[in-house]
């Protein structure tokens, strides 16, 4: 009975099967906490994209079905990208509705710049912040200030680390929207 419970000699340390286990368990979690992260930091920019495109429906809408003159004004504040929904030509007068497209933390703000393309010019013109955009209460056409062109404008938002980009698009012939990825 006494073999059973014989002590092994020259137990100095781990073998190498352990050691090459324990380095591949630490791998994996190292990655998918790295993928974790990444993930976590992405959302920026979708974030950003999802609140400016609720910001042009919403200006769409009420240009559409309220009494007044709706403006969206998408601008770059210092700290922050701002969406500013303005109403004119109602009485009493309607407050402007200030929308923050970022975190008010300024490490976090995305970078949103703006091109307008057209058939003629498929690699689109940069447009410069602030844009500012009126729908026709009829068909909700979107007017884009300084364009008068048909075409398409693209917002191309960046997160802070520059590593996950969101896009909104807007056909200024219909006035419809949405997020994703255009090319």
């Amino acid at each position: 009975m006494t073999y059973l419970f014989k002590e092994k000699k020259n137990n100095a340390g781990y073998t190498l099967v352990e050691l090459i286990v324990v380095i591949a368990i630490m791998s994996i979690l190292a990655g998918g906490s790295a993928l974790g992260l990444s993930l976590a930091f992405s959302k920026d920019a979708s974030r950003c994209a999802t609140k400016l495109n609720d910001a042009i429906y919403e200006t769409r809408m009420n240009s559409m079905s309220k009494v007044g003159k709706y403006k969206l004004e998408v601008k770059d504040s210092g700290d922050v990208n701002v969406a500013i929904i303005s109403c004119t030509d109602v009485t009493p007068a309607v407050p402007d509705k200030q929308i923050l497209l970022d975190d008010t933390d300024a490490s976090k703000k995305t970078v949103v710049t703006a091109k307008f393309v057209t058939e003629s010019d498929p690699s689109g013109q940069p447009v410069s912040l602030p844009i500012s955009i009126e729908f026709d209460k009829a068909k909700g056409k979107a007017k884009i200030d300084g364009i008068s062109d048909e075409g398409v404008l693209i917002f191309d938002i960046i997160d802070s680390h520059g590593s996950r980009t969101s896009k909104v698009q807007l056909v200024t012939t219909t006035g419809k929207h949405t997020i994703g990825e255009f090319e």
